[in-house]
């Protein structure tokens, strides 16, 4: 008898071994939160920059702001840089002004 019994719950011992256990997992309640790893979503960044210098066209010198807001699509980093230029020069020609603008650009790839 001894050794039926111990065969019976060696048997249920093995058997629960093989099952999954998450049949035997309780299921999480509606106003549970699940938690994902953090490191799924952290992603390294680097900040990159450029100084730039660039024209613009205007009718009168009246028109000339002092600063420019300049961005654009970087090749070299394959990351749009962006910032506000300083104007620097004013070039007076017959019918139009040169704004020359001069300044750091940056972006975070």
């Amino acid at each position: 008898m001894r050794k039926k019994i111990s065969k019976i719950i060696m048997g249920i011992l093995m058997s629960s071994l093989l099952l999954n256990t998450q049949v035997f997992a309780e299921t999480p309640a509606e106003n549970t939160q699940v938690l994902t790893d953090a490191a799924e979503a952290v992603s390294p960044r680097m900040t990159v920059g450029k100084y730039v210098e660039i024209s613009r066209n205007y009718v009168s010198a009246a028109e000339v702001p002092k600063y420019y807001y300049y961005s654009y699509f970087d090749h070299d980093y394959n990351v749009t840089l962006h910032g506000h230029l300083e104007i620097k020069t004013v070039i007076d020609c017959d019918t139009y002004v040169v704004a020359v603008f001069y300044g750091y650009v940056c972006g975070t790839m």
